[in-house]
């Protein structure tokens, strides 16, 4: 008899400690989930950068021209500002009316500006007070749609004397803030106007800065 009451207190303190030890293996897996970090993917990107802007084309390029009467450089340290104005991408009218001998091949029409030349501080103070030619150093062009350059002599077969010429202003005395103005015609075939862009050539660098 004592043996039949032993066994059955020994059972019961065997469950009574089973269902404790379950409730804190329970207690455990709860607590671990609660604190788990998730999957990887849904992390947040601790290194996270901003897409850095797009910056804008430079100034006096094709992608970005100069606005008519704004003055750039035809390449770095050049010593003449530039700038072209009254602009014209249809002038063989204007032009075959100021010279009788003036002419236009087949096929082709003139545009037309005035380009003014101011020497700049980039002027050398070795070349400060001597005579420069403006005509000689920058020269106005027209970049055509078909990509090639055009300029005043391009096209021998058309004949552009027009009034107070670029190609024939005077010299000046080499000193900063001195300007030389010129209008221009340039023959250009039709087809190569549209997309074209005036410009304005170093003739030294063959660089060139864009215009409207």
């Amino acid at each position: 008899m004592k043996k039949t009451l032993r066994a059955t207190l020994l059972a019961g303190l065997g469950a009574a400690a089973i269902i404790p030890a379950l409730a804190l293996t329970g207690c455990s897996g709860t607590s671990h989930e609660a604190a788990g970090t998730g999957s990887p993917s849904a992390k947040p990107s601790a290194t996270a950068s901003a897409t850095p802007a797009a910056k804008a084309p430079v100034a006096g390029t094709v992608a970005n021209p100069l606005p008519q009467g704004t003055a750039g450089v035809t390449d770095k340290g050049s010593q003449w500002d530039v700038t072209l104005t009254t602009l014209n991408t249809d002038g063989t009218q204007a032009v075959l009316a100021q010279n009788q001998f003036n002419s236009i091949a087949a096929g082709s029409q003139f545009v037309t500006g005035t380009l003014t030349a101011t020497i700049n501080k980039n002027l050398l103070a070795s070349n400060t007070g001597k005579t420069v030619s403006a005509s000689g150093s920058v020269e106005p062009v027209f970049v055509g749609g078909d990509g090639k350059i055009y300029q005043t002599f391009t096209d021998t077969s058309s004949m552009a004397a027009v009034d107070n010429d670029w190609d024939s202003v005077p010299s000046v005395i080499a000193n900063v803030g001195v300007s030389s103005s010129g209008n221009f015609a340039i023959a250009v075939p039709s087809t190569a106007v549209a997309g074209g862009h005036f410009g304005v050539s170093n003739e030294v660098s063959d660089g060139i800065v864009y215009f409207q």
